[in-house]
């Protein structure tokens, strides 16, 4: 029999098979937990004197120790569990198990860095050469970004990534083909003294467009004809200065003067129109080009006004075409006095949008020629004289 005290003070008693069970109390009605019946070092005393069955005081004879054990207060509930003792909280695991990890870190992260600095006292490291050797892990790791970033420019280069892989894949070599505005209808064929005199009129000429990585000509090694054209009813046209009152001319009949005199030269043979059946009257620069095996060659068509450069930014695509490498420009720029620096930038964002530059020069009144090659990114330059009629008496024009 187990006794314990109730909470309203009354005795209530137990059966010893109802240990750690919850009974109700007969005298107030309230639900009491009997305490466990755990045995310590006093009742493992009391049982040794029992069982030695002496009569003097020590002596437990009637039950003293079991007296004893039951009046011991009961232990108090464990949060989480019920009545019967059972249940599981996988929070304070969680919790457990967070405060570990922390730990963990916490212990890794100061061990590294007091092995270092253990390692430095234990072999005598001095002071100056210890802040060296932090300097230099400092100053490697800022060379790694660094290189880092030159590589990710290095691999910007040439036309656009996928592209140029594209076609440096091909080592055939043939014409990559660009314009501006782009898209331009492009007729191609090989110089021969047999064919037709006009481009248009040979049927065994090919027809692709500009700035289609899907059509860029691979016509094999040999000199060929390239003739780039854009309608004259264009809308982009319609929007540089003064080309209103030139297209009316050229439907009048205006000669071929009056367009090599209005647009930027950009190393065009020829600069003309041609009306095709059942289409509008087409704007043409043709080109003749060598093609090596095994390389590209850039023919970039700029229908664009005689302007100063910074006035023709805005008719340019927006959108960065070419990875131009900015300290190779730079140097290539450097070379030429009559560029001021004031104009780099223009002339690189220029080469970044088309991959062509022509930029006149004051002084001399020809141009320079600023060309990137469509597969490895190089920048060349090339003087170019102006050939058009009054081109001496020109000065201050500055164009792509």
């Amino acid at each position: 029999m187990i006794e314990f005290k109730a909470e309203c003070g009354h005795t209530i008693r137990a059966k010893d098979e109802d240990e750690g069970k919850v009974v109700r109390c007969s005298y107030c009605g309230r639900e009491a937990q009997v305490p466990q019946n755990d045995e310590d070092d006093l009742d493992f005393l009391f049982s040794e004197v029992d069982s030695g069955g002496s009569g003097g005081r020590g002596s437990t004879k009637g039950g003293t120790a079991s007296k004893i054990r039951r009046q011991t207060k009961p232990k108090p509930a464990v949060i989480g569990r019920d009545a019967g003792g059972g249940g599981f909280d996988p929070f304070a695991l969680a919790l457990k198990m967070g405060y570990a990890a922390i730990i963990i870190i916490v212990l890794i992260v100061a061990g590294k860095y007091g092995y270092q600095a253990w390692q430095d006292v234990s072999n005598r490291v001095p002071k100056e050469e210890r802040e060296e050797r932090s300097a230099k892990r400092s100053e490697d790791r800022s060379s790694r970004g660094s290189d880092r970033r030159k590589s990710k420019q290095r691999g910007r280069i040439g036309l656009a990534s996928k592209l140029a892989k594209k076609l440096e894949k091909k080592n055939g070599g043939g014409i990559y083909v660009n314009s501006v505005p782009p898209g331009a209808m492009v007729r191609f064929r090989a110089c021969s003294p047999d064919a037709p005199e006009e481009i248009f009129d040979d049927p065994e000429a090919e027809q692709a467009y500009a700035s289609d990585p899907d059509n860029q000509l691979e016509p094999g090694p040999g000199l060929y004809e390239i003739a780039v054209a854009v309608r004259i009813n264009d809308l982009r046209l319609r929007d540089y200065p003064g080309y209103d009152a030139l297209s009316a001319r050229i439907r009048q009949g205006a000669p071929d003067r009056e367009l090599r005199d209005y647009f930027l030269p950009d190393g065009a043979e020829e600069v003309t129109t041609v009306e095709l059946p059942n289409k509008p009257v087409y704007l043409v620069r043709k080109y003749k080009v060598e093609v090596v095996k095994g390389d590209w060659v850039p023919v970039t068509a700029l229908f664009l006004p005689d302007r100063p450069l910074v006035e023709l930014m805005p008719f340019l695509p927006h959108k960065g075409a070419y990875g131009v490498n900015d300290e190779e420009t730079k140097w290539e720029l450097s070379f030429y006095p009559g560029v001021p620096k004031t104009d780099w930038k223009l002339i690189t964002d220029a080469l970044r949008y088309v991959g062509k530059v022509m930029y006149r020069l004051d002084d001399q009144g020809g141009y320079l020629r600023f060309l990137v090659h469509p597969v490895d990114g190089a920048v060349t330059v090339r003087e170019v004289e102006d050939t058009r009629p009054g081109a001496g008496r020109r000065r201050g024009g500055r164009g792509p």
